[in-house]
């Protein structure tokens, strides 16, 4: 997944599976937004058809959406033929190469344009809601990833250029292997900034049959005991920019097959494993920008850099620069990229929320979810407050006073599902996140209970909508208004509660 396209969508999410964001324009009448598509199947159909259609019409797509992938949308301009004003409403459907569908119902695509974006992500992404509960205004919030897991925090390249891609990771030591198509494998924890890095072991810790080789520095003293050389266990000691820590791009390493042969060596072996001893920045002998190749001379190499940034007794902080095949010049590479993997949240409001997706996969991995750091500054606070949460675990985080929640029964009075759920603070001007789940529904004349917090005030705003027959682009929406949460113990939805109602 592209780290840049995700961390674009993440700072303004706002509705469960699909998100609109990014400012952009709308162009006269037209319903003009990019589709993007962050999932990890191809999107194959795109349908948006006005809400109470009882057909989805034509696919809108002129070709597939890969995943991480977006392409420019426009619908014709049409007349609600009762009021005359624009229609907005549409219910939306999208169809998978892996055989899914999502779909979303009663969206606002008037918003949806203003707005810029409309995305569909899986469903089964971790989400939390950030939660005000002070009086006064957070002006800014970010989440800083801690990388349980290098699949999901890890291995996304901050960018490509010239046949090599580079980027950064987080992870913890117990997460095992990284993933970059090499044989480095495992880290461990020395002390003072030092680490231990595992080469070239599958399961069963035999070798693999392409070797990892390492690059010496030429210009490292040779009486430095930073300098690691054959099978000793010293420090590697990698490649330094000259006189500049923070270089603009890796034209101290240069071409990496200009490299004499005996400059290339193995990792140090220890019980039938190889390691490379190495240090971080901090550390009193750093290794700098590590170079090493993967292959044979037969086949050719395929070349790779790695600068170890930090480490401590539970996860490792990695930049890292992989080449193409025969690809051996990275002079021109950036060398200074972020890799904090911070992601900024837009301000929030007193007394209430911003909903998000974390940048996080689907908690499927082995090294218990997906940890960050939350942090959030109040008006006239130099400092932040902090709260570090696992996204797999927890579905909300709260800055402030937390307050008391109220839990109610939604009696659905009517003979068709209820498919998609609202419930809103009186006067917010958007309806948020569907409360229930994907593929979940209310069914005809049944009681559903859910909870909703009264920190924000006692008095909703309810949304219901209906799927009419067995079309499902077809549907009935059912609002509530100024609805006291604190009072009510069971909230009845039925076409006579209904002050907006769409046939």
């Amino acid at each position: 997944m592209v780290f840049q396209n995700f961390s674009k969508f993440l700072t303004a999410a706002f509705s469960v599976g699909f998100i609109s964001l990014v400012p952009r324009q709308a162009i006269a009448q037209t319903l003009n937004f990019t589709l993007g598509n962050f999932t990890e199947s191809s999107l194959t159909r795109f349908y948006a058809v006005p809400l109470g259609s009882d057909k989805w019409g034509k696919n809108l797509l002129s070709s597939d959406v890969k995943a991480d992938g977006e392409i420019p949308i426009s619908l014709p301009p049409l007349k609600d033929s009762t009021t005359g004003g624009k229609v907005c409403t549409y219910n939306i459907k999208g169809q998978f190469s892996d055989g899914k569908e999502l779909i979303d119902y009663a969206v606002d695509l008037c918003k949806m344009a203003q707005e810029g974006y409309y995305v569909f992500i899986n469903q089964t992404t971790p989400k939390t809601t950030i939660f005000n509960n002070s009086v006064r205004n957070i002006k800014q919030a970010e989440i800083d990833y801690l990388g349980f897991c290098p699949e999901e925090t890890g291995l996304k390249p901050a960018g490509s250029a010239n046949g090599v891609r580079w980027g950064a990771f987080k992870l913890l030591h117990r997460c095992g292997r990284l993933g970059l198509g090499f044989g480095l494998q495992k880290f461990g924890y020395e002390g003072n900034g030092y680490g231990v890095l595992e080469i070239n072991s599958d399961s069963s810790g035999q070798p693999k049959p392409l070797p990892v080789q390492f690059a010496s520095n030429p210009q490292a003293s040779e009486n430095s005991e930073c300098v690691r050389r054959g099978g000793d266990a010293k420090v590697y000691r990698g490649f330094f920019p000259p006189g500049n820590s923070e270089p603009a791009n890796l034209s101290f390493i240069g071409d990496v097959s200009r490299l004499p042969e005996q400059y290339w060596h193995e990792a140090s072996e220890l019980g039938g494993k190889r390691f490379v001893y190495f240090g971080t920045r901090e550390a009193q002998c750093p290794s700098g920008y590590i170079v090493f190749r993967q292959g044979t001379p037969q086949q050719g190499y395929q070349y790779g850099a790695i600068e170890p940034i930090a480490i401590d007794d539970t996860r490792i902080t990695f930049r890292w620069w992989i080449a193409e095949p025969k690809v051996t010049d990275l002079s021109r590479i950036p060398a200074n990229f972020n890799y904090s993997y911070t992601v900024s949240v837009p301000p929030i409001p007193p007394l209430s929320s911003r909903f998000l997706f974390t940048n996080a996969g689907a908690c499927k991995c082995p090294c218990e979810g997906v940890g960050a750091k939350v942090r959030a500054w109040f008006d006239d606070d130099l400092e932040p407050y902090e709260k570090t949460v696992n996204f797999c675990q927890e579905d909300s985080i709260i800055f402030g006073i937390p307050g008391s929640s109220r839990t109610l029964t939604l009696r659905n009075n009517t003979n068709f599902p209820i498919v998609g759920f609202y419930a809103v603070p009186r006067g917010k001007e958007d309806w948020d996140r569907n409360l229930l789940d994907r593929d979940q529904k209310i069914d005809a004349f049944s009681n559903y209970s859910l909870t909703l917090s009264n920190t924000l005030g006692c008095n909703y705003d309810l949304r219901a909508v209906y799927l009419k027959g067995s079309s499902t682009s077809s549907g009935v929406v059912v609002e509530k208004r100024n609805v006291d949460i604190c009072r009510s113990g069971v909230i009845g939805l039925s076409k006579s509660d209904s002050l907006v109602t769409f046939d």
